[in-house]
């Protein structure tokens, strides 16, 4: 068996820090650096540029409202079942019908469910065969007669609030082991299975990649991915 891996060494990977943490928090050494005027994300359908900044602002605000209105906590998982978002990306498979949706909400213990509007009619079914109420479910982008709260709006409520949860300070070797995501396999041969995922595995994941591609030193002089390319993401 061949193996490749990067000719120079990958830098120390920390296992003590979340997902959030790594990306928002000041610069890592293991983390690619970003100019400043580099947008985090892109919206496709305006082009509009993101800043790290507005990602920053705008996490902390949905935290803070989702702490104060369903006390979603470490334990808690929250369901999303969408197409690609300008918010995120997607774990749920945004063709499930209601019933395939429903066995990952029950098999997640999912809290929460949110949802895109065109997804709305089969995440509301599942919802309410789960046990859910129109009350546990939000919308990332506004439709004009559901009557479920938004995105925008929790944002909006959460930076109106005062802080309602604290950063968790993980211990050395703490994120190994510390849930980030449930990613559920196609189910083509039996019934999807649930993936755990941690988040030193992204941590490190990225880490690997800016390594192998000397994004962050300035005499390689092949560099396939720079600060500032753009990479499309697809559903």
């Amino acid at each position: 068996m061949t193996l490749f891996g990067p000719k120079a060494p990958l830098p120390p990977i920390p296992d003590d820090v979340s997902i959030p943490q790594f990306m928002l928090r000041a610069a890592d050494p293991s983390r690619p650096l970003r100019p400043s005027n580099i947008p985090f994300f892109i919206e496709d359908k305006t082009g509009r540029a993101i800043s790290f900044e507005e990602v920053h602002y705008r996490t902390y605000a949905l935290a803070n409202a989702l702490s104060i209105k369903w006390n979603i906590g470490i334990n808690d998982v929250v369901c999303l079942f969408t197409p690609n978002h300008i918010v995120r990306c997607s774990p749920a498979n945004p063709n499930y019908t209601s019933d395939e949706l429903k066995y990952q909400l029950t098999t997640s213990n999912a809290k929460l469910l949110i949802t895109h509007p065109n997804c709305l009619d089969t995440a509301r079914i599942a919802a309410h065969a789960y046990g859910l109420t129109d009350a546990s479910i939000v919308l990332l982008d506004p439709s004009p007669t559901s009557g479920i709260t938004t995105a925008e709006e929790l944002i909006s409520f959460g930076a109106s609030r005062p802080e309602n949860y604290k950063a968790i300070v993980y211990k050395p070797g703490e994120t190994k082991k510390t849930l980030a995501f449930l990613s559920f396999s196609s189910g083509t041969t039996g019934k999807p299975k649930a993936v755990a995922i941690a988040h030193f595995s992204v941590v490190a994941n990225i880490s690997q990649m800016a390594a192998h591609y000397h994004m962050d030193d300035p005499s390689y002089p092949h560099k396939r991915i720079i600060p500032g390319d753009v990479i499309m993401g697809g559903e």
